[in-house]
């Protein structure tokens, strides 16, 4: 980005380890999140050497917001005149660093050492680009006293030390309600995009948009999709979020940390999507990637012209089976029917198919009906998912898959027809 590169160019000064201008001003434990809140007096200079690279280094972060100008071309033109600059919140996410002297912290986000990576921002990322565009700008005129003045005013941050993922996520809700809110499904795409670059050589791989290679088989997701279906999972709602309820949300992320524990929900969330879908390909009764097709002996020449899916994976790796999947999770969780995302997996294996690829190809009938029913295909898709993988955890034992999706299309009649 060229104000970042622009800025980064400017002369800053290196300080000595031990040297800096940082100065802790106060440090209260947040007992919501079981995080220590420090506040630190620095000044803009020793600001912009961490939060340059913060910016660069995040593939996911946003970029500057077109629609606020107004707002921020004030607070730019304040800057300039020695206006004190609002607080910037930041996490500090190093999972092996163990909070137990203030000091210790300092020196770790001290400018110039390389741990910029493990520091995040939760609430002021306009303001921290509007920063730079004021410092860029200043640069432009020439005045170095000027500049250095700038430089060295102080400004204060927030850090959040020792706090989770769900932490994160609670207070980026909480405290993301300005004049440019992030949507849920963004701040969740931020926030596990450490995921997405650790599993890329893993029996799961997870994929960008941008990426050369395009997910095509068992094993291989979306990295957006994954992330759709685990909004699904938090907010308990298959549907799109639309214009964000914040105390819903905050409903769900209290629902998800009661079911965190230990764990990482969102790398369990997608072994169980995983999971699933190697078990529906067993219950198949087709190849890998085998299609059904017209010429398949058990589909017929009146099957359908264009599908949803003609294969296991290309049915239901899809957002809509996996935000169905996620808020369907969501539900059973909440009411106690499910105490872990590994019993429904064990709920599949126990599934009869009776051989046949019947089920799958009643359950693309269906949703072609839905197709020419719903107002909102979309949205009428992601409901009959959502009924489809609920009614498996609650069908019984002698339930054939057949018979679920039956009562899935009678229930989704109800619903649309």
């Amino acid at each position: 980005m060229k104000l970042i590169k622009e800025c980064a160019l400017i002369e800053l000064s290196k300080t000595k380890k031990g040297m800096s201008q940082l100065r802790k001003i106060s440090e209260i434990h947040d007992n919501r999140i079981n995080a220590d809140s420090i506040m630190i007096e620095l000044t803009y200079k020793e600001y912009l050497q961490f939060a340059n690279n913060m910016l660069a280094n995040n593939s996911l972060q946003r970029s500057r917001v077109k629609n606020a100008k107004t707002v921020y071309k004030l607070l730019k033109d304040d800057i300039k005149r020695g206006c004190l600059f609002p607080p910037i919140v930041l996490a500090y996410i190093n999972q092996n660093h163990n909070q137990t002297d203030i000091i210790n912290l300092l020196s770790e986000i001290n400018p110039g050492e390389e741990k910029e990576n493990s520091l995040m921002i939760l609430d002021g990322l306009q303001r921290t680009y509007t920063l730079i565009e004021a410092i860029d700008e200043m640069k432009q005129e020439d005045n170095s006293d000027k500049l250095e003045q700038m430089l060295n005013s102080q400004m204060r941050i927030e850090v959040y030390s020792g706090i989770s993922k769900f932490g994160i996520l609670y207070r980026m809700l909480t405290l993301n309600t300005g004049q440019t809110p992030m949507s849920l499904r963004h701040q969740i795409e931020i926030l596990y995009s450490d995921y997405y670059d650790a599993h890329r050589d893993k029996e799961i791989s997870l994929f960008l948009d941008k990426d050369d290679q395009k997910p095509i088989t068992i094993g291989e997701y979306k990295f957006n999709e994954v992330v759709d279906g685990f909004t699904s999972f938090i907010n308990g709602d298959p549907y799109p979020i639309t214009k964000e309820s914040l105390t819903d949300i905050i409903d769900g992320i209290k629902a998800y940390s009661s079911f965190s524990s230990d764990k990482d929900l969102f790398e369990e969330f997608v072994k169980t999507i995983h999971d699933t879908i190697t078990q529906f390909q067993i219950l198949s009764n087709l190849e890998r990637n085998e299609k059904l097709t017209k010429d398949h002996p058990e589909v017929g020449e009146d099957f359908l012209d264009n599908p949803f899916g003609k294969d296991v994976y290309s049915i239901f790796a899809k957002s809509q089976s996996l935000t169905g999947f996620g808020a369907a999770l969501s539900s059973l969780m909440n009411k106690k029917n499910l105490s872990s995302m590994s019993e429904y997996v064990e709920k599949l294996r126990i599934l009869n198919s009776e051989g046949s690829s019947e089920w799958m190809i009643n359950l693309l009938k269906d949703l072609d009906w839905i197709r020419l029913k719903a107002k909102k295909i979309g949205n009428g898709q992601r409901l009959y998912f959502w009924y489809f993988y609920r009614n498996i955890f609650l069908s019984s034992n002698n339930e054939t898959l057949v018979e679920i999706v039956q009562n899935t299309r009678r229930v989704i009649e109800t619903q649309i027809g």
